[in-house]
C-alpha cells in the first residue's frame, strides 16, 4: 500500500515530550530511524520547541523515557514460552491499565510499561526466536552498548498497512503501568543465562491442552524453575500430599522434590516432612536426599502423579502480582449449593499456612517489651524471602510493606541483627514506609497503597507498626473511633490486594486481649498474642483464627547481636528471633558410655552454651577427633555418639544445626 506522502505529528510529539518522553525521528513509511546517532542521548528530541516541527513518523527512545515495550510478533509461541515461566501473557492484556501500541496486523501485539524507578540501569533488548530463527516476543529498551532501542508512535503511518498506528487499552499512555515484577525478574534471568554463556531459553513444548486448569504431565513436558512460578506450583502439588505415608511413599516424594535440582530442594524435602512432627527425623531426612539417585528414575512426574490421585490440578498460571488472590466461584455452580457444591469452591489462599492467609486483617498485639516488633520483622523478612517455613509453617513468597511508626530508630540495627541471625540479606521485596499514615482519618492510605501497587503490584502483606502511632488521637475504647480505624484498615488492604496487619498492644486485663474495643477482635481475619513466660522466654499463639485452626502456639527466644559501634567505641545491639523449645527442665541422664562422655564433654567445650549451634557434620567431625577408637573406626563411633545424645536429649538439632539443649 502506498503510505499517505505527508503527515504532522508535531502536535502529538509536543504531547509526548511535555509527558517525560525522549523521541527520534523516523521518515514516512518506515519503522525505523535512519539519522547518525539516532539512539544517542545527545540526539534524543526532548523539548516541545524541537518536536513541534516533526513531520513524519516519531520513534519512542525507551532507555531515555525509562520505557520498555513487550512485543508479540508470534502469539501462541509467545503465550507458550511465558506460561511456561509463569507469566500469563493473556492476563497481561487483559489488565485494567495496560497501554497497548495497535498495529492492525493479525497476530501481533505490543504492550507499554515504565521500568521500576529501583532499576539502576535500563535492561539490555531480549529476544526470543523459535526454531526457525523467527521472532516470537521481544523484552525491547536497550541495546547491548546501552543505547536506547525505539518503538513507532501513535500516529505515525504504518509501512505496510498504510494505517496510522493507535492507542489501544483502557489505560493512559499518560500513566504507563509500571512493568510487573515477575515479568521483569524473567526478563533479567533471561539476560544473565545469556551472558554467563549458556544457550538461550528456547521455547518449550509443552503437553496438548496445557491450560491453566488442565495439566497432565507427560515425557518430555517442560521442567519447572526455580522461580516463583516454580515455588507456587511445588507448594500446589505438596498442598496434596501428606508426609505422614509410608517410608516408600515418603522416600519417592523427596527424591521426586531433588530431581528438580533446584538448589532450595533439600530445605523443601525438610519443610514438607516436618508437617509429619511426630515421624520428623532430621538426621533420616538428610540421609533421605544424600541417597537421591536421578538414574532410579523418580522424577517431579513422581510428585504430580501421587498429588493427582488427591485431586490436585496445576494452579492458574498467572503471575502473583497479577493474579486475582480470590477466583470467583466455578462458573458451572449454582446460585444455591449443596455440601458439595460448596466444598468444590476455591479456598483463599495463604500466606504463612494455617496462619496467615493472602487477603483480609490481621493483628499482633502484646505487652510491652513482648517482642513484637521483633516477631513482625522477623515475618516480613520470612514472607520477602519466601523461606520454606515459619516457625515450621509454609510460607508463600509475597512482598512486604513495613510501615515503621514506632521505634523508627531503631529498626535499621534490627534488619542488620537479623541478617546476621538468618544469614540472608533483606530482599528488594521487602520496603520500609516511614512516613505518617492516619487510620482514623484516612490520610496517607491512598498514597501509601498507590505507591505499593506500582512498585511491586498487587497482593502485598502491609505490616503497621503499630496501631496506636498510626491512629494519634484516636479514642480507642469508642466504637466510633474503632469503627473508622477498622474500615480504614480494610480499605488499605484492599488497595493493595493483599493483608493488613496490624502490631497492637494488649488490654490492662490481659484475658481482654487486644486494647480498645472489642469490635477491633472481631473484624480481624487472624489474631496473634506475644506473650513473656517467666519473665524470659517468648511466645506467640493464635486467638483468633476466622478459618484454620486456632490452637497453634510457638515458642521463640530474642538472641542478643553486636550489629557496629557509637561514636565513643560503644557496641551497638539488637536482637533476632530464634524459634526454640521451651520446655520442662528434664533430668538427664548423664552419658555413661565413654564415647558419648567424651563427645558431649568436646561439644560442650565448643558450644559454650545453648542458641549455638554447628553444623551437624561439622560436629561428627569434632567428636571423631577426640573418640578413643581405631582410625578407621572414628567416624562411625563418632556419628553413634552424637545421634545418642540428641536421642537422649542432651543435644538438640534444628535450623542452627547440633546445639546443647
Amino acid at each position: 500500500m502506498t503510505a499517505t506522502p505527508f503527515l504532522t505529528t508535531g502536535p502529538a510529539a509536543v504531547e509526548y515530550t511535555r509527558d517525560g518522553f525522549s523521541l527520534c525521528a523516523i521518515p514516512l513509511g518506515r519503522k525505523g530511524p535512519t539519522a547518525k546517532g539516532w539512539n544517542l542521548f545527545e540526539n534524543a528530541i526532548t523539548s516541545p520547541a524541537t518536536a513541534t516541527a516533526l513531520t513524519g513518523n516519531v520513534g519512542l527512545l525507551h532507555a531515555w523515557s525509562r520505557t520498555m515495550a513487550l512485543d508479540v510478533d508470534d502469539w501462541g509461541a509467545a503465550s507458550q514460552y511465558l506460561l511456561a515461566r509463569g507469566v500469563n501473557l493473556a492476563q497481561l492484556f487483559s489488565a485494567p491499565d495496560r497501554v497497548e501500541i495497535v498495529s492492525g496486523r493479525a497476530g501481533r501485539a505490543k504492550l507499554l510499561f515504565r521500568l521500576p524507578t529501583s532499576l539502576d540501569e535500563c535492561p539490555q533488548t531480549l529476544q526470543i526466536e523459535n526454531a526457525a530463527k523467527e521472532m516470537i516476543l521481544e523484552f525491547r529498551c536497550a541495546d547491548k552498548g546501552g543505547n536506547s532501542m525505539q518503538d513507532v508512535l501513535p500516529p505515525s503511518i504504518h509501512p505496510d498497512t498504510g494505517k496510522p498506528y493507535q492507542w489501544g487499552g483502557p489505560g493512559d499512555w499518560r500513566k504507563l503501568p509500571v512493568i510487573p515484577e515477575v515479568l521483569l525478574q524473567m526478563w533479567q534471568d533471561e539476560l544473565t543465562k545469556r551472558t554467563k554463556g549458556s544457550a538461550p531459553a528456547a521455547p518449550l513444548t509443552l503437553p496438548l491442552g496445557f491450560a491453566p486448569q488442565g495439566f497432565s504431565p507427560q515425557p518430555g513436558f517442560a521442567p519447572l524453575e526455580e522461580n516463583l512460578w516454580g515455588m507456587t506450583v511445588m507448594e500446589s502439588v505438596l498442598d496434596h500430599i501428606s508426609p505422614n505415608t509410608d517410608y516408600p511413599t515418603w522416600r519417592n516424594i523427596g527424591w521426586a522434590i531433588m530431581s528438580t535440582g533446584w538448589k532450595c530442594a533439600p530445605q523443601i524435602v525438610h519443610g514438607w516432612s516436618k508437617l509429619a512432627s511426630l515421624r520428623y527425623n532430621p538426621i533420616t531426612t538428610d540421609d533421605l536426599i544424600r541417597g537421591f539417585d536421578p538414574s532410579k528414575g523418580i522424577t517431579i512426574a513422581t510428585l504430580f502423579h501421587h498429588a493427582k490421585q488427591n485431586g490436585w490440578i496445576m494452579p492458574q498460571q498467572y503471575p502473583p502480582a497479577l493474579a486475582p488472590l480470590a477466583p470467583p466461584p466455578p462458573a458451572h455452580l449454582p446460585l444455591l449449593m449443596t455440601a458439595d457444591q460448596i466444598r468444590q469452591l476455591p479456598a483463599m489462599p495463604y500466606i504463612v499456612r494455617s496462619v496467615f492467609p493472602a487477603q483480609g486483617l490481621a493483628a499482633i498485639y502484646g505487652e510491652p517489651g513482648a517482642g513484637k516488633s521483633f516477631l513482625a520483622l522477623h515475618l516480613a523478612h520470612a514472607i520477602a524471602i519466601g523461606t520454606a517455613d515459619w516457625f515450621g509453617f509454609r510460607v508463600r513468597q509475597r512482598p512486604v510493606i513495613y510501615v515503621a511508626l514506632e521505634g523508627v530508630g531503631g529498626i535499621g540495627k534490627r534488619t542488620t541483627a537479623m541478617e546476621l541471625h538468618s544469614k540472608q540479606l533483606c530482599p528488594d521485596q521487602l520496603r520500609f514506609w516511614c512516613r505518617d499514615i492516619h487510620l482514623l482519618t484516612g490520610d496517607g492510605i491512598d498514597l501509601l497503597a498507590s505507591e505499593i501497587v506500582a512498585a511491586v503490584g498487587k497482593g502485598a502483606v502491609v505490616i503497621v507498626d503499630t496501631l496506636n502511632q498510626a491512629s494519634p488521637g484516636a479514642d480507642e475504647n469508642t466504637s466510633h473511633d474503632m469503627g473508622k480505624i477498622i474500615a480504614n484498615s480494610k480499605r488499605l488492604a484492599g488497595a493493595v490486594g493483599g493483608l493488613a496487619i496490624l502490631v497492637h498492644h494488649a488490654g490492662k486485663n490481659r484475658a481482654q486481649g487486644l486494647r480498645g474495643h472489642s469490635s477491633l477482635h472481631a473484624a480481624m481475619d487472624v489474631v496473634l498474642e506475644i506473650a513473656t513466660v517467666e519473665g524470659k522466654h517468648k511466645t506467640w499463639s493464635i486467638t483468633k483464627a476466622k478459618d484454620d485452626s486456632s490452637e497453634a502456639k510457638r515458642d521463640f527466644d530474642l538472641i542478643p547481636y553486636t550489629v557496629g559501634q557509637d561514636e565513643f567505641g560503644d557496641p551497638i545491639t539488637s536482637c533476632a528471633v530464634q524459634h526454640t523449645i521451651h520446655a520442662a527442665p528434664l533430668k538427664l541422664k548423664l552419658p555413661t558410655g565413654k564415647h558419648q562422655k567424651a563427645a558431649l564433654a568436646e561439644l560442650r567445650n565448643q558450644l559454650q552454651q545453648p542458641g549455638r549451634g554447628m553444623d551437624y557434620k561439622a560436629a561428627v567431625a569434632l567428636v571423631a577427633s577426640v573418640v578413643d577408637a581405631p582410625a578407621i573406626k572414628k567416624g562411625d563411633r563418632a556419628k553413634e555418639a552424637v545421634q545418642a545424645l540428641i536421642r537422649d536429649g542432651h543435644l538438640i538439632l534444628n535450623e542452627l544445626g547440633v546445639c546443647l539443649a
